[in-house]
C-alpha cells in the first residue's frame, strides 16, 4: 500500500481502492472511513454511507453501483449472454440470498483497473482530466471552496458556519468525496476557459443552451431505495433490466460499450455539448466537468481545483438509462424547441418546501403521456423492485420476499441561472413494498389522500384569510400572507408524522376502504384542531348582524368544516349528533 501523498517517484498518490476515504456508519453504530474496495466487501456489515453532507451520499452510491455493474458483468456476462432476463433475475436473487458480495469478484475486477483509481495518476487521475490548466496567466487554480457545496464564495465568508482556515485546504479523503459530488451537482454559470477549450465567448465559457448546465443529478428529482444495511441498499438499486422494455435498451447489465470513466481514456479538456451516454454505467458516472485537483507541496492535502464544463447532455428521454428519477411528458412548446417528433419525457424535480409524502405521486403511480393516455413514468428503481417482487412471487425458489424499504430523496436546489446552490433536499419515508406495485389499491389510496389533503389545507388557508379580513386587518400584505403561511406550515407539520406512520404501517391484508377512511378521519381531526386554535386567537367578531353583509368567525369556520366534509368525508357522529370541532376535543 502506498503512503498517502507519495510514491516511489515522489509524485502525490492516493488510491481509492486502498486508502480509506468513504465515511460509513456500521451496523453496530461505529463511524469510520473505508476504501472503495472494503466498502463493497464489507457492505453487509455497514449500515449506510454517512458523508460530509447528506447530498454527498447518492453520488457516492452511484459510483459504487457502477463498480458493482462492471465487476459482476466481467465475471458473469460470458455465461449469461446478451439477452437473458431470466438469468439476470436468477443472478440477482442468488446474490441477494448470499447476503454479501463475493470478494473474489470484486478483487478480480478492481485489480484490472487499480491505477485508474488514483487521484493523482499522471495519465488517468480518477474522475479528472490530466494536465488541466486555466488559459489565463492571472489564475493558476480556484480555491478549494469551489469544490465544497457548504462553503460560500470568499467575499461572502461571513455567511459560512465553517472556520476560515477550513477553506484553505482539504484532506485527501475529503477532496475525493467532494470530487464525486462535484461531478454530480456542480452549479452552472460562467466558467474560466482552460487550455484546449474551444467553446469560448469573450474569454468565458457559458452554459450550453438547451442542455443540462449543472451536474447531471442537479437536473433530477433523485430517488433511491434503502434497507437496513448497505449491501441490501446497493442491491435494491442495482437494476439489471430496464423495466420500461424499450427494445434494445431492455438489458442494463453488461451492455456492450457501456463503460465507466476509469475503463476508458480520459476525455480531453474541451467541453462536449453533444455527448450521448452509452448506458446505465456511463449515466451513473457521467463526467459533467473537466476537473483537476491541485495538491500541496507535500501531496498530503488538496489546496485548489481547476474546473470547466465536460460531457454535457440533454435531460429529455434519458429514462432509457437513468433509473433514479421519475419522469413526466413535456409540453408541445418544449417539443418544438427541442425539435423532437413527439413530446419528450423529462425528469421530475422536487421542491424543498414539501415533504416527501407530498411529492410521492410521481414515484408510485402512472403519469400521462400528454395525449390522455397513462404511461408508467415511475423511477426505474421503483419499477425494478416491482419486477423482482413479481418474479419472486411466481418462482417459489427465488427466496424470501422483501417487505419494507425506505424511499429516499436527495437533490440540490439552485438559484437564478442555476449558478449557485440555494437549498438542498434530503428526506425519506418507510414504505411497504406493496406500494411499489403499480396496480396495488394502496397506491390509489395514497395518491387520493395526498390530493384531498392539499385541497383541505387550501380550505384552511382560505379560512385564515377570511378571518383576517373580517377582523378588519389593515396590515401590510406581507404580514397578512405571513399569517396564512404560518398556519399552513403548522397544518403540514401536524400531519407529517401521521402520513409517515400510515404509509409505513400499511398492511396489504387490511381492508383498503377502512384504511382510507381511518386516514381521512385522522387528517380531518388534525386540521380542525389547527383551525380551531387559530379561530380562537383571531380578533374577528364571532357574531355580526345579517344586515352587516360581512361574515362572522363562526360563519367562516362553519364553511371551513363544510369543505372538510367535502374533501375528507364527515367525521363519525357521536350519539346521533353531527360531528364538529367538539369531536376532536
Amino acid at each position: 500500500m502506498n503512503d498517502v501523498g507519495a510514491t516511489g517517484g515522489g509524485r502525490p498518490s492516493f488510491n481509492l481502492l486502498e486508502q480509506p476515504w468513504i465515511r460509513v456508519t456500521y451496523l453496530k453504530g461505529r463511524v469510520g472511513l473505508v476504501s472503495l474496495r472494503d466498502l463493497l466487501v464489507e457492505a453487509h456489515r455497514i449500515r449506510e454511507i454517512s458523508s460530509d453532507m447528506p447530498q454527498q451520499t447518492l453520488p457516492l452510491l452511484r459510483t459504487v453501483e457502477a463498480v458493482l455493474y462492471q465487476a459482476y458483468a466481467q465475471r458473469y456476462q460470458p455465461m449469461i449472454g446478451d439477452d437473458n432476463p431470466t438469468a439476470l433475475l436468477q443472478l440477482w436473487w442468488t446474490l441477494w440470498q448470499a447476503g454479501q458480495f463475493d470478494p473474489q469478484v470484486i478483487d478480480d475486477y478492481l485489480e484490472r483497473y487499480h491505477d485508474r483509481f488514483d487521484l493523482f495518476n499522471p495519465e488517468h487521475p480518477f474522475y479528472q482530466t490530466p494536465g488541466l490548466t486555466y488559459s489565463s496567466d492571472d489564475k493558476e487554480y480556484d480555491s478549494i471552496g469551489e469544490l465544497q457545496a457548504d462553503v460560500p464564495k470568499p467575499k461572502k465568508f461571513l455567511f459560512s458556519m465553517r472556520a476560515k482556515n477550513d477553506l484553505d485546504s482539504l484532506t485527501l479523503p475529503e477532496a475525493a468525496r467532494w470530487l464525486v459530488f462535484l461531478q454530480a451537482y456542480d452549479p452552472a454559470g460562467i466558467k474560466s476557459p482552460v487550455d484546449g477549450e474551444t467553446h469560448i465567448l469573450r474569454n468565458r465559457v457559458y452554459p450550453p443552451k438547451s442542455k443540462v448546465g449543472t451536474g447531471w443529478l442537479g437536473a433530477l428529482g433523485n430517488v433511491y431505495l434503502e434497507q437496513d444495511n448497505l449491501f441490501a441498499t446497493l442491491m435494491l438499486n442495482w437494476c439489471l433490466i430496464n423495466p420500461r422494455g424499450r427494445g434494445d435498451d431492455d438489458i442494463w447489465f453488461g451492455k456492450p460499450g457501456d463503460l465507466a470513466p476509469w475503463e476508458r481514456e480520459p476525455a480531453g479538456p474541451d467541453m462536449d455539448p453533444d455527448y450521448q451516454p452509452t448506458g446505465i454505467v456511463d449515466m451513473l458516472t457521467l463526467q459533467s466537468r473537466r476537473v483537476r485537483l491541485v495538491p500541496d507541496d507535500s501531496g498530503s492535502r488538496v489546496v485548489g481545483i481547476v474546473v470547466c464544463y465536460g460531457d454535457v447532455i440533454s435531460a429529455d428521454n434519458m429514462d432509457a438509462y437513468e433509473p433514479m428519477t421519475a419522469w413526466r411528458y413535456g409540453s408541445e412548446n418544449l417539443r418544438k424547441k427541442l425539435g423532437l417528433p413527439t413530446a419528450p419525457r423529462m425528469p421530475v424535480t422536487f421542491t424543498s418546501d414539501k415533504a416527501i409524502w407530498r411529492q410521492l405521486q410521481p414515484l408510485i403511480s402512472a403519469g400521462s403521456n400528454g395525449a390522455g393516455q397513462t404511461d408508467d413514468t415511475r423511477p426505474g428503481v421503483i419499477r425494478w423492485v416491482e419486477t423482482l417482487l413479481n418474479w419472486n412471487r411466481d418462482d417459489a425458489g427465488s427466496g424470501k420476499v422483501m417487505q419494507m424499504a425506505r424511499i429516499h430523496t436527495q437533490s440540490m436546489i439552485y438559484g437564478p441561472q442555476n449558478s449557485f446552490f440555494s437549498d438542498a433536499i434530503d428526506d425519506s419515508l418507510d414504505a411497504n413494498l406493496q406500494l411499489l406495485h403499480l396496480d396495488a389499491p394502496a397506491v390509489d389510496v395514497v395518491v387520493q389522500v395526498v390530493e384531498h389533503t392539499e385541497d383541505s389545507v387550501k380550505a384552511l388557508d382560505s379560512m385564515v384569510a377570511q378571518l383576517n379580513q373580517s377582523a378588519g386587518d389593515k396590515a401590510q400584505k406581507d404580514r397578512f400572507y405571513a399569517a396564512v403561511a404560518r398556519v399552513k406550515e403548522r397544518a403540514y407539520a401536524s400531519l407529517d408524522q401521521l402520513f409517515r406512520q400510515r404509509i409505513a404501517e400499511f398492511d396489504p391484508s387490511e381492508d383498503i376502504e377502512r384504511y382510507r377512511n381511518d386516514w381521512f378521519q385522522a387528517i380531518h381531526r388534525d386540521l380542525i384542531a389547527v383551525a380551531s386554535e387559530y379561530r380562537d386567537q383571531s380578533p374577528a367578531p364571532s357574531f355580526l348582524p345579517k344586515a352587516n353583509g360581512a361574515r362572522s368567525s363562526e360563519q367562516i369556520f362553519d364553511r371551513f368544516l363544510s369543505q372538510l366534509n367535502k374533501y375528507l368525508g364527515p367525521l363519525p357522529s357521536r350519539e346521533g349528533e353531527t360531528a364538529n370541532e367538539k369531536e376532536v376535543q
